[in-house]
């Protein structure tokens, strides 16, 4: 992908990821004053097309001045991100002239009472942030009741010896972690009469004192299984296999693994594990609305266990510039199933898309090479006149849901809901395949003598092409 950015932008680029461009004309890019639960639905192309999703949420509650409500029905935390201003009830003043009457000293008292009333509640707001927090979080914790996909599964290998030994792995999120414990032929005629003892101590809890025990149980020749995990003894192979659930975020930390031979031999193996975290590509989509002269925009990606809100960019030329009177807010979401997601949307006049060459969504990341690569854009070119020469395409008027493929651009599909246009780009390495009417990996719509490798349409035309559903997958 090309990089916007040259070297000299570098310092120009950071910043605009990390003000969120918020100069007075705009909204912020992010706004982390709400905090839902749910889970995205998985990606189909235009899946998320849809007009009820670009609605704004009318039931979040903001209080002024940085303050923090809790909607319990809604499981919903809101913070205002209105600058506050100290006021002399806040901060007392120091008068340079003080007055020797009577009246003063009572004043005094008034100033320093509203002072420990304010620290006071700050204490209290910060207490509450962290409870609510928690307790939000907690509520995400019920029983997923849909299907899993079968996760990969990375196993540890621990050495049962006399000695300790550690062993350490990276897990993405919500893979299925194997420790595999084997043992020496001197212990094997007893290790089913033996204790395999096995304790956690999570890596953002190192101040507690006492490890969680996971396992303490007896090997057996069958499959035991002890909470979370399943035990079972592979004895010609001298081997204890012990599989858990899928790693979840806070799992990072280290199991201290035990086999507890009679009379007093220990054999200590340790595992210590961190979770990684992986953004997934930006999913944009348009609506076109003429009417109004708006085009309604939303981006959303998921992060595993770490939040990557998103930015909306315009770039013009080799520059990347900020979207000046757009408003842009950001919900991020937490569940265990599907770690942190992000849905972000906003509108855009259609004199601002006009003055850039890309609408770009990009995710606020550490790793500039990362956000690069999982960023989305859109060209004017597909929204502008809705990139038919005669600028008279129009949805149906019948109540419908297709799929059409753009004229000119390959790694662009329309959606046409309710006499609305919807508009967004495949994900990288795949173009609109008019065959199955999704997105396909680039070699395999090349193969159907519909692309070029330059991404251009090969038939031409001026108009969109209907989608045949009966070809569809």
């Amino acid at each position: 992908m090309e990089n916007l950015y040259d070297d000299d932008d570098d310092a120009d680029a950071d910043d605009l990821d990390r003000n969120y461009f918020n100069d007075g004309n705009i909204s912020s890019a992010v706004d982390f004053s709400k905090i839902h639960t749910g889970s995205p639905s998985s990606y189909n192309p235009g899946a998320k097309l849809d007009p009820s999703s670009l609605q704004t949420n009318k039931d979040s509650r903001t209080l002024g001045n940085g303050s923090i409500g809790f909607n319990k029905d809604r499981e919903e935390i809101t913070f205002s991100q209105e600058p506050y201003t100290p006021s002399e009830r806040d901060y007392p003043v120091d008068k340079s002239k003080k007055k020797d009457d009577d009246d003063e000293q009572p004043k005094k008292k008034v100033r320093y009472m509203d002072s420990a009333r304010f620290i006071i509640a700050s204490v209290f707001i910060a207490v509450a942030i962290v409870a609510v927090v928690v307790v939000t979080v907690e509520y995400e914790n019920t029983p997923d009741t849909r299907p899993r996909p079968s996760a990969s599964s990375v196993d540890f290998q621990c050495i049962l010896i006399p000695n300790d030994t550690t062993a350490a792995k990276k897990l993405k999120f919500n893979t299925t972690i194997e420790i595999l414990c084997d043992y020496s032929e001197k212990i094997a005629s007893d290790v089913y009469n033996s204790t395999l003892l096995m304790e956690f101590k999570p890596e953002y809890y190192l101040l507690q004192t006492q490890n969680a025990i996971e396992i303490n149980h007896t090997l057996l020749p069958t499959t035991v299984q002890a909470g979370r995990w399943q035990i079972s003894v592979s004895h010609p192979h001298r081997r204890i296999r012990i599989l858990g659930d899928p790693v979840k975020c806070g799992g990072d930390g280290y199991f201290r693994i035990t086999l507890i031979q009679k009379p007093n031999k220990i054999y200590p193996s340790d595992v210590n594990i961190q979770i990684e975290s992986e953004t997934s590509e930006v999913q944009l989509e348009v609506g076109q609305s003429e009417a109004d002269g708006q085009y309604q925009i939303t981006c959303s990606s998921t992060s595993d266990c770490t939040p990557a809100p998103i930015t909306l960019l315009g770039s013009l030329g080799n520059k990347v510039v900020p979207l000046y009177g757009v408003n842009f807010t950001c919900i991020i979401k937490y569940n265990d199933y599907d770690g942190w997601s992000v849905s972000c949307t906003g509108s855009i006049p259609k004199s601002v898309v006009s003055s850039i060459d890309e609408i770009t969504c990009r995710p606020i990341l550490e790793d500039k090479k990362e956000a690069d690569k999982t960023e989305a854009k859109v060209s004017k070119d597909v929204l502008l006149c809705n990139n038919d020469e005669t600028c008279n395409f129009q949805c149906p008027k019948q109540n419908q849901d297709k799929y059409y493929s753009d004229p000119k651009f390959c790694n662009i599909f329309h959606r046409c809901v309710d006499e609305r246009l919807y508009t967004a780009p495949c994900g990288k390495g795949t173009y609109f395949s008019t065959k199955t009417c999704a997105c396909s990996h680039i070699n395999d719509v090349i193969g159907e003598n519909s692309c070029n490798t330059d991404g251009l349409r090969l038939k031409g035309g001026n108009d969109k092409e209907l989608c045949d559903d009966s070809t569809r997958r």
